[in-house]
């Protein structure tokens, strides 16, 4: 931090060196790394906005200070990264920020090429396997590996309740997509510059649904959005085969990410499917190569 920084960036410094050297490179490479975020929000105070509590917060030192401590003394981190979550403004954010995906969208190849060649890692949500497939070629196409903790790599998430059976699977799977469906009022979820003008194009035409926007997708059936790699419901081993599926689909990926719960979904119908997903349907994927070890397996 330099000397010109505020006293807030001072002080969290002076933390840092406390804590015998956090945030050194050295020190990643034989002990945990940690993530801690320090501000959430966004600059910009669009009248479109749904958010009750629009403008930019940053955390308060003391509870930085608290994070940074508890890392270091219970999980041995000796690299700390600082992360602030953009919410909108994706246009008023440097090159470096943008390619974290703290403010990108997820359909800008531009971007995630400049998060590959800087080795960070890629994730996307809601969007069709097609999407997804383009997006990762993208990734692969541009990854360097600059020695970043964790070593970039690809990651998906989906919609995803797992059940006993077929019927409870479908009844969760159906409440989870509130978050499609109301989770903002019509007028709010597509305001200008949210989507790409050809992305909006594309999707008001209609004519492939893969290639549809987000708002479109609410449009389509359930069993639609399975295909489609957007939601994944159904019985353990049913769930596995939709996983492998779209891991061959995107041509392979190194992180699942899940939205479990959304809306209405009640805690013990939650607990349940976080408890099936870990005991019947985690040990059955966890061996899937990441992509690494999948571009060492395609050059063999």
């Amino acid at each position: 931090v330099p000397a010109a920084g505020t006293q807030r960036q001072r002080r969290i410094a002076q933390v840092l060196l406390h804590h015998g050297g956090i945030g050194c490179h050295g020190n990643a490479q034989r002990s945990a790394h940690g993530r801690v975020g320090v501000a959430k929000g966004c600059v910009a105070r669009c009248t479109f906005c749904h958010r009750w509590d629009k403008g930019y917060r940053s955390f308060p030192v003391a509870a930085i200070v608290r994070r940074i401590r508890y890392l270091k003394d219970k999980h041995n981190v000796g690299f700390i990264s600082f992360g602030v979550l953009q919410i909108a403004a994706q246009n008023q954010y440097d090159d470096l920020e943008r390619s974290c995906g703290h403010a990108c969208s997820s359909s800008d190849v531009d971007s995630v090429k400049k998060a590959a060649s800087k080795g960070y890692v890629f994730a996307t949500f809601l969007q069709t396997y097609d999407k997804v497939r383009m997006l990762f070629d993208a990734y692969r196409s541009t990854y360097k590996d600059n020695g970043q903790p964790g070593g970039g790599g690809l990651a998906f998430m989906p919609l995803m309740y797992v059940a006993d059976n077929e019927a409870d699977a479908e009844a969760g799977a159906r409440e989870l997509t509130w978050y499609l469906k109301a989770k903002v009022e019509p007028q709010f979820r597509n305001p200008p510059g949210y989507v790409p003008v050809a992305a909006n194009v594309v999707g008001l035409r209609g004519t492939d649904v893969r290639s549809r926007t987000n708002d479109s997708l609410r449009t389509v059936t359930l069993e639609e959005q399975r295909d489609l790699g957007v939601v994944m419901y159904g019985t353990p081993d049913q769930v596995v085969e939709q996983i492998k599926r779209e891991y061959d689909r995107v041509g392979g990926f190194d992180h699942l990410l899940m939205m479990m719960q959304a809306g209405f979904l009640d805690h013990k119908r939650t607990v349940s499917n976080i408890n099936l997903f870990a005991k019947e349907v985690y040990p059955q994927i966890k061996d899937l190569p990441g992509m690494r070890a999948s571009a060492a397996m395609a050059a063999e």
